[in-house]
């Protein structure tokens, strides 16, 4: 993840905190579904 990160500063954009945590939750494998309720709790709050 931290490669595309890179990329992306190269081609002049750049990509927040909270957009590449995204990015990788929405890339993480159906089992782990409770994790990604979780990390949506803890960050609502």
């Amino acid at each position: 993840m931290t490669n595309i990160v890179t990329r992306l500063k190269t081609l002049g954009m750049t990509a927040d905190d909270s957009f590449l945590v995204q990015f990788i939750l929405n890339s993480l494998h159906l089992n782990h579904g409770t994790f990604k309720i979780n990390y949506s709790t803890i960050k609502d709050n």
